[in-house]
């Protein structure tokens, strides 16, 4: 599919694994991906939805993040890199995320909107998070002895496989 498509800024938005979202210079939410969606517990149920709606209303659950790209209208240079912690949301307790924000600009260099981009910053061994998996290998040659860890098989995805790794807990 050629990348002039007009699907494709869709796509392109929705393959970004982290949170984004970018309202234009009205403050309606103009780009909104699931990762986004999920992370700031937006009203309703599904980010293509909320296209159009005021950012206010649509991330009514997150405040900071509204006043946040509210600013960027402005048109200012924001630092490449903050955090700033979301309010509680349903069961989901407070939580920090890293993010960067910028004004986006027209061809003219007017601003034309805001976008944020996020990542979830809370820590990999909280409760409810996943195991990692971790693996060592030792090798000594002039005895050709091989020690694991976790043992490992050829048939079954070799040391690639991290489901068959040791979890760190």
């Amino acid at each position: 599919m050629p990348v002039h498509d007009s699907r494709y800024a869709g796509w392109l938005v929705d393959s970004v694994r982290s949170g984004l979202v970018a309202i234009g210079a009205d403050g309606a939410i103009a780009a909104l991906n699931a990762a986004g969606h999920r992370v700031l517990g937006c009203a309703g149920a599904d980010p293509a939805a909320l296209i159009g709606r005021a950012c206010r209303e649509a991330l009514a659950a997150q405040p900071v993040v509204v006043e946040r790209l509210l600013e960027a209208l402005d048109g200012a240079e924001r630092p490449s890199r903050a955090e700033l912690t979301l309010a509680p949301h349903g069961d989901r307790p407070a939580l920090t995320i890293g993010y960067t924000i910028a004004a986006v600009r027209d061809a003219a260099g007017a601003v034309a909107g805001a976008v944020l981009q996020f990542r979830d910053l809370r820590d990999p061994w909280s409760e409810g998070s996943q195991p990692w998996g971790f693996n060592v290998e030792r090798f000594i040659r002039r005895k050709s002895e091989e020690t694991l860890w976790s043992g490992w098989s050829r048939a079954e995805g070799g040391l690639h496989k991290v489901s068959r790794a040791g979890h760190l807990e």
